[in-house]
């Protein structure tokens, strides 16, 4: 319900709003918050939307699929680049004509530093471009996993320096959320279903460990610290879903954290609400 759709154009009254109704048109009041993210986005949103009613907030949801939150940057191998370059084109002009109080940025981070899903090794699946690197110098880069990623991050880190300074230059708060931690299984909500049915006799429950997760994110993480000293704040959800032994938690009251290999359920997002609420307080 919160997506964008890259076949309509864009228009920034048929946004999702986040939280309470935003102020009549004319008015010179502020949104409190915008959450720019892909699907990892769009899992949180119903759950920021909740804590941002409840605490008076008012905001709006821009959520692309597979798309990085950043200006510029699009997936070399997507057939809609042209539509997702004018996308970002349109979220930029928004975020310049009606500056939000808060920006925040909601991501698989480590899709984009790696080029890879976890599950798919040795294929760049995720190389990325943006307006200062030409597209048939990155097709040479295909099935080259380190000459991929070392372009990747050299994206990545210019255009969130350049989205640093767009928001200092117009008095928003930039935040962004470090990716939620993968578990060591590919569909955990379907092997808790094979289960429940009994089609399948018991759960694998294959985790991984936070040093995986710290390894896997060290990339994101090196790019977010060059600009939390320009006041970016860096949100770590990772001890929400880490055990006593450092291991994902999986499952949780016999029910499902993740829906795959990375995208958390509506029941593992929930777990996250307090970690929101209190980053949302700290933007009222």
């Amino acid at each position: 319900e919160f997506a964008m759709s890259m076949r309509r154009g864009f228009n920034a009254d048929a946004l999702p709003c986040l939280g309470t109704a935003s102020s009549p048109g004319g008015s010179n009041e502020r949104e409190d918050l915008v959450l720019w993210g892909d699907s990892h986005g769009m899992v949180l949103a119903s759950t920021i939307d909740r804590v941002a009613k409840e605490l008076g907030l008012s905001g709006k949801a821009v959520l692309l699929a597979g798309v990085p939150p950043l200006p510029n940057v699009v997936r070399a191998s997507r057939r809609d680049d042209a539509r997702i370059v004018q996308r970002k084109l349109e979220i930029m002009d928004y975020l310049d004509e009606n500056p939000p109080k808060n920006l925040l940025l909601v991501c698989r981070w480590s899709l984009y530093t790696d080029g890879q899903n976890e599950h798919t090794r040795g294929f760049p699946d995720a190389v990325l471009a943006d307006d200062e690197t030409q597209l048939s110098t990155l097709e040479q880069l295909f099935g080259q996993s380190s000459a991929a990623m070392s372009r990747n991050r050299e994206i990545l880190a210019r255009n969130l320096d350049l989205l640093t300074s767009f928001c200092e230059s117009r008095g928003i708060k930039p935040w962004v959320m470090q990716q939620v931690p993968e578990p060591g299984e590919e569909f955990p909500a379907r092997a808790l279903h094979m289960v429940s049915v009994r089609r399948k006799a018991e759960l694998s429950d294959e985790r991984r460990s936070e040093s995986q997760y710290r390894e896997r994110q060290a990339a994101a993480e090196a790019l977010f610290q060059q600009c939390a000293s320009r006041g970016m704040s860096v949100i770590d959800p990772s001890p929400l879903l880490f055990d006593d032994d450092d291991l994902t938690v999986n499952y949780r009251e016999g029910r499902s954290n993740y829906r795959d290999s990375h995208h958390l359920t509506a029941w593992g997002a929930s777990a996250m609400r307090g970690l929101i609420t209190d980053v949302l307080r700290k933007m009222r």
